[in-house]
C-alpha cells in the first residue's frame, strides 16, 4: 500500500588556491573552482568560477608608526563568482502523470493515460552570481575597539525558475534559467571592551554593534512583451 521512492544525484568539485604576501603588508589570493552536477542537462552541468581578492595591512607601514592609538588597520577588497544547481534531480527530464481519457463503452468509459505535465529541458545550467566587495578592518587603543566596515555589490543571472506554461501547449510547467537580479548594501561590525577586570574572575563589559543595508532588485525576467508574464505573475 506504499510507495518506494529512489533519487540519485550527484556534485563533483575541484578547487585550487594560491595565497601571496609581502612582508606582511601587501597580500593576495586567487581561487578557482569548477563544479559538475548531476541535476543540469548534459553538455551544461560543469561551471568554472573564479574569486580574487587583495588586502593591504596599513598598520604595517612605516608612516603609522607614529600613530599609537590604531593598532590594526587593513584595507582589503575582492570579486568572486558563485554558482547555484539548485533544482531536483531528473528535472530536467520533465515529468509524465497517469490521467484518464473517454474511450469505450464500458461503464466507466475512460482508459488510463498519461499527460505530460513537466516539459524536458535540454539546456538547463547553472545559476550564477558576481559580487564585488570592499572592506577596512581596524583595531583602536590596543584593540578595546574593533570593527570592520564593507560595501558590497551583485549580479545574479541564469536564475533557476519554474515557468509555468499556457494551457494550450499541452503541459503545465519546465525549468529555465531566466531573469537576473542585482544587489547591493553595506554591513558594519563594532566590538568594544568597555571594562576588563586584571582578576581572572573579574567584571568585565563588551558591547557589540551590528548594522547592515541591502537592497536587491528584479532586472530581468522575459521579454517584457512576453504574455507569459501574465500567466506566471509576474
Amino acid at each position: 500500500n506504499g510507495a518506494n521512492f529512489l533519487n540519485e544525484q550527484g556534485l563533483i568539485s575541484f578547487m585550487g588556491r594560491a595565497n601571496y604576501g609581502y612582508d606582511n603588508r601587501y597580500l593576495f589570493t586567487a581561487t578557482v573552482r569548477r563544479d559538475g552536477s548531476s541535476v543540469l542537462a548534459p553538455g551544461h552541468q560543469y561551471f568554472t568560477y573564479p574569486a580574487f581578492g587583495l588586502g593591504w595591512n596599513i598598520s604595517n607601514e612605516t608612516f603609522m608608526s607614529g600613530v599609537s592609538f590604531v593598532s590594526n588597520l587593513k584595507l582589503r577588497g575582492g570579486w568572486g563568482r558563485t554558482g547555484n544547481q539548485g533544482v531536483a534531480p531528473y528535472a530536467t527530464l520533465g515529468a509524465l502523470s497517469t490521467s484518464t481519457y473517454n474511450f469505450g463503452q464500458g461503464a466507466a468509459g475512460q482508459e488510463s493515460a498519461y499527460t505530460v505535465t513537466q516539459l524536458a529541458n535540454k539546456e538547463l545550467g547553472w545559476q550564477s552570481t558576481s559580487q564585488v566587495d570592499i572592506g577596512l578592518d581596524f583595531g583602536l587603543f590596543k584593540n578595546r575597539v574593533n570593527g570592520s566596515i564593507d560595501v558590497y555589490n551583485q549580479k545574479t543571472k541564469d536564475i533557476l525558475l519554474p515557468y509555468q506554461l499556457p494551457p494550450s501547449n499541452g503541459a503545465g510547467s519546465t525549468i529555465k534559467n531566466l531573469g537576473k537580479t542585482k544587489g547591493h548594501g553595506i554591513e558594519l561590525n563594532l566590538t568594544s571592551i568597555n571594562i576588563q577586570s586584571k582578576e581572572k574572575n573579574g567584571f568585565t563589559w563588551n558591547t557589540d554593534l551590528n548594522f547592515y543595508f541591502n537592497r536587491e532588485e528584479i532586472t530581468f525576467l522575459t521579454a517584457p512583451k512576453d504574455l507569459m508574464n501574465i500567466g506566471n505573475g509576474w
